[in-house]
């Protein structure tokens, strides 16, 4: 994420800034397993 929506804790991703998103889905984009999804 560009802007530093999710934080990786525990080895999970957590959005911590969801104001803060472009909704670029860039993240979308690079998680591996398909399991974040950004809904507008």
């Amino acid at each position: 994420c560009p802007v530093g929506v999710y934080e990786i804790k525990d080895g999970k991703s957590s959005p911590v800034k969801v104001e803060e998103c472009l909704v670029c889905r860039a993240c979308e984009c690079q998680c591996p397993t398909g399991a974040i999804q950004v809904i507008e």
